[in-house]
């Protein structure tokens, strides 16, 4: 099969506002595999509301004017759509914090150092935070999970003059068959007034205000905590180990409510960052004037294809080529899901070795 017979592929990129209907039928499908992804919208308003707010924040990145005051954060809300029914079959986000309070958990040497404890405190940070990803069960297994871990660092590239650079995620801890972190009854449950982990994840949620509810509070390392204190939830696993292939570190900080690790790096130290190209596209089959001109091409590999341009982003998985001047030969399918032509600029992420 050549590259020009293969299939339009699902494109990744920020949500517009007339995508709310879509993105809440496939959040609203599952929700019991989002349990404890705070960042995701609740409910069909909320849904309305978020796309709204992303695409507005988008806007502002794209003419430059977007400016994030301190204590105050904006997110952005993506999803993989795919190409013929336009439903949404994942999401992923981030979202940009500047001077905004984050509540960690950290084991330390207790004081007479004998033991271990775990302290709660709370940090002031500027980063960009990477939000959950999920993916529903029409996207799985089609590689897309590839797609929106590494397609928005993609997009954040194109930004990062005017947000954070330094990158961080929060992965999920464990969670028990009725969603209620497994953590909870070991910390942050012996003192605060939430009878559960679900019921702490909103109310910090809508008053970020309350992390002074749980900051400041020091308790010691039993060895049953081993049991739930930094590790990754089932699901949460392939994300943490694509963050960690980017070069993004355990930072020794975790979720004081489900225990989950924290990863963080700057943006300018990721792969991402190391192995994208840029170049102007060719089209596939190869224009019979480049092939008498004897370009030498590289062999056809997987990669992450995406438009540099704010306001019109998108990305997609596919076939490329690399051809000694620098060109970047694409299937017809491909740059029709961009909805780029002959000569347009793009990205391409490599995601194996290119000989």
């Amino acid at each position: 099969m050549s590259m020009g017979e293969h299939t339009k592929p699902v494109v990744f990129r920020p949500v517009r506002k007339d995508d709310a209907d879509s993105v809440w039928l496939l959040l609203n499908a599952g929700r019991d595999d989002t349990v404890g992804m705070t960042s995701l919208p609740a409910s069909f308003e909320a849904t309305v509301a978020r796309c709204a707010e992303s695409a507005a924040v988008v806007t502002q990145l794209a003419t430059g004017e977007f400016e994030l005051p301190t204590e105050t954060s904006a997110t952005i809300l993506m999803a993989a759509f795919d190409p013929d029914s336009g439903q949404a079959l994942g999401t992923a986000g981030m979202t940009f914090k500047n001077e905004v309070q984050n509540l960690a958990l950290q084991v330390t040497t207790s004081m007479d150092g004998l033991g271990l404890t775990m302290r709660s405190s709370s940090e002031i940070w500027t980063r960009t935070e990477l939000n959950a990803i999920y993916l529903g069960p029409y996207g799985r297994g089609r590689r897309l999970g590839t797609v929106l871990s590494r397609g928005r660092l993609l997009f954040l590239h194109l930004i990062r003059s005017q947000v954070p650079t330094t990158v961080a995620a929060h992965l999920r801890g464990r969670f028990d068959a009725q969603g209620q972190a497994l953590f909870w009854d070991r910390f942050c449950g012996q003192f605060c007034t939430w009878a559960t982990s679900t019921e702490a994840e909103m109310a910090l949620e809508r008053s970020p205000e309350l992390v002074s509810e749980l900051a400041d509070r020091v308790l010691p390392l039993q060895a049953e905590d081993l049991q739930t204190l930094g590790l990754v939830n089932r699901q949460s696993l392939t994300a943490f180990r694509m963050l960690t292939h980017e070069g993004l570190l355990s930072n020794g900080m975790y979720d004081p409510v489900d225990g989950g690790p924290t990863v963080s790096g700057e943006l300018s130290d990721t792969r991402t960052s190391r192995d994208r190209v840029h170049g102007r596209v060719v089209l596939d089959p190869l224009d019979p004037q480049s092939q008498r001109s004897g370009l030498k091409l590289s062999p056809t590999f997987d990669a992450l294809v995406s438009v540099p341009a704010v306001a019109n982003f998108g990305v997609v998985r596919a076939q490329a080529q690399i051809n000694d001047r620098g060109g970047i030969h694409l299937a017809t399918a491909t740059a029709d899901a961009l909805g780029i032509t002959s000569d347009s600029l793009v990205t391409v992420l490599p995601l194996g070795e290119v000989k």
